[in-house]
């Protein structure tokens, strides 16, 4: 009886989990859409929480059979059911990460420690938006690594070396000025722009003083290996489609989202020795 007992609760809350991280997709979407109209002219007074869910293509509002996460793209067959355009796939793909993460995050820790489950959860959703934005907009909205670096004063609190990180923190906010200072001396080129070294500043008291090292390593490796897998995806499938006229070869890839692979390799490394 007892085992019954725990399987059901088991299965209880892995379908909440699941549910929970579909919505919290859903919302990402939101995130990832309206903060970095907030930054131009065409923000229009838009903000997270105010107009409510709308078609961007001919503003019609989403009514809430047409607002279930993944559901509804499926239903709907990835096309809005007013003008019938089809919804950026960016939405279902957004969802499905979250649905995937915060199952293998309650897999890993939601019956030993909920507070770890949270915060990390916490801190995936903040480095997809931060990729995803910077990716496709080149820009790190202050105010997300404002997010992400008060989340991680409470990760070092809790589970780390405050001491040792605040310490750290403040070496290498030392180390970057010297490398801007001396790049704005001797060259023209600028090495990180200032929203990466902000960016990683920002994952110092998560991945710990010491660790820290590691991620801008990772990191640069990251970043490489990305501008590879451009390259290849623009020679090898637009080439021989005939279609780099709509597609910059030499588009300049951001830094962010190498800096959130290195920081979550680094993070969950450490979780898991």
């Amino acid at each position: 009886m007892t085992d019954v007992i725990v399987h059901f609760y088991f299965w209880f809350d892995l379908i909440m989990v699941s549910v929970i991280g579909l919505c919290v997709g859903s919302f990402l979407n939101v995130v990832i859409y309206r903060i970095p109209l907030s930054y131009t002219c065409h923000g229009g007074g838009m903000s997270v929480a105010f107009p409510p869910s709308h078609c961007p293509v001919c503003k019609h509002s989403i009514p809430a059979r047409d607002n279930i996460p993944l559901v509804s793209y499926i239903l709907l067959k990835g096309r809005c059911r007013f003008c019938h355009e089809r919804i950026n796939v960016l939405y279902p793909v957004t969802e499905g990460a979250t649905f995937i993460t915060f199952i293998c995050f309650y897999m890993l820790f939601f019956n030993t420690d909920i507070v770890l489950f949270l915060l990390s959860v916490f801190l995936f959703c903040l480095l997809y938006v931060i990729s995803i934005i910077d990716f496709r907009y080149y820009i790190i909205p202050d105010r997300l690594l404002l997010v992400l670096f008060g989340g991680g004063v409470v990760y070092s609190y809790l589970y780390g070396n405050i001491i040792y990180d605040a310490l750290g923190l403040v070496i290498y906010f030392l180390i970057f000025a010297i490398i801007v200072f001396a790049c704005e001396s001797f060259s023209d080129k600028q090495i990180l722009g200032m929203g990466d070294i902000k960016f990683y500043l920002s994952v110092v008291p998560w991945a710990g003083g010491l660790n820290f090292p590691f991620v801008m390593l990772i990191s640069s490796i990251a970043g490489l290996c990305l501008a590879g897998i451009w390259q290849l995806y623009v020679k090898k499938i637009y080439v021989s489609n005939e279609l780099t006229k709509d597609i910059d070869e030499n588009r300049f890839i951001p830094f962010g989202p190498a800096i959130a692979v290195a920081l979550l390799i680094v993070y969950l490394s450490v979780l898991l020795r």
